[in-house]
């Protein structure tokens, strides 16, 4: 895993211009969506995303905001934010580029209601130096709004550990993967989160979660379910000097017979300084086959919990 120092300088690029996790939760809204032949959907998303990939390599930051979509533009703010960084224009502190699609073969365009996507295979160049290395699996998403097509986010899939199914593309066997509840277009679209506030304190945490399913809120911003899971996560917000509220949900799941159980969450400020990246303010573990449905815990960023452990 990466230590916090380089997840600091690594995270901003790689989730706001790369690989962007979408919540699929309910929203109101109420679209209307024209009828649109599978060639004419191809064309408006494929023009969406060319439209939305220019102004990221040009570092337009006026045509960024006009091609990406309202949910995924508080997104990448409130991230942004909360590492105090400058919006927008750390959008285009990144080296590494969405990639083209010459050279990719198309799998599947397909929309549902107000919520579409494109899935590509092919050897992805993300102008790192690594394009030609192996044929890898991308899923564009869109959303409608104001009646057009706007780029939302994009999934990357390597299939280096499934070999057999980078086999079966190569040999245009039809991709059945896609049929996947989770890699489908939701049909409705996520809420756009409210903007965050500029934290005190960058804050993060790292979890650890194997036989259990963990849900996590700090500060009342839900971050989801995660199980059988190790990850970082940067806390939208910040933390506040004083006391910050963590709250766990869990549940147990099944186990191998000779398995055993382990959760452990640590709450972290993040320095920026290279001599001390992170100051561990928070740890809470357990192996516990009932630790409790809901617990909340305080966690307290004050000078003593500041001082070096």
């Amino acid at each position: 895993m990466l230590d916090w120092g380089m997840k600091m300088r690594f995270l901003t690029p790689r989730l706001i211009v790369l690989t962007l996790v979408i919540t699929c939760l309910g929203f109101n809204q109420q679209v209307s969506r024209a009828e649109d032949s599978t060639e004419e959907l191809r064309s408006k998303l494929t023009a969406s995303y060319e439209a939305w990939r220019n102004s990221v390599t040009n570092k337009n930051a006026q045509a960024w905001e006009r091609n990406t979509t309202r949910h995924r533009r508080m997104i990448t703010r409130n991230l942004i934010v909360s590492q105090k960084q400058p919006y927008p224009e750390a959008i285009f502190r990144v080296s590494l580029q969405p990639p083209p699609l010459t050279g990719l073969r198309l799998l599947e365009v397909q929309a549902n209601g107000p919520t579409a996507h494109l899935a590509y295979f092919g050897k992805l160049d993300l102008g790192d130096g690594t394009e030609g290395a192996t044929d890898d699996v991308m899923i564009l998403k869109f959303f409608l709004e104001d009646g057009a097509w706007r780029f939302d986010s994009s999934r990357y899939m390597s299939l280096d550990s499934t070999p057999d199914l980078r086999e079966a593309l190569q040999t245009g066997i039809p991709p059945g993967f896609l049929e996947r509840p989770e890699l489908s277009p939701p049909g409705i679209l996520p809420p756009t989160p409210p903007p965050c506030r500029e934290p005190e304190y960058v804050g993060g945490y790292d979890i650890q979660c194997f036989g259990y399913e963990a849900g996590v809120k700090v500060n009342g911003t839900d971050y989801g379910k995660v199980a059988n899971h190790d990850g970082k996560q940067i806390i939208i917000g910040g933390l506040s000097r004083g006391k910050n509220e963590l709250e766990l949900s869990i549940k147990p799941l099944d186990i191998p017979k000779d398995g055993e159980r382990y959760l452990q969450i640590n709450v972290v400020v993040l320095t920026g300084n290279p001599q001390r990246p992170s100051i561990k303010v928070f740890t809470w573990e357990t192996r516990a086959d009932d630790p409790g449905a809901k617990l909340t815990f305080p966690v307290l960023v004050t000078n003593s919990t500041l001082q070096v452990r």
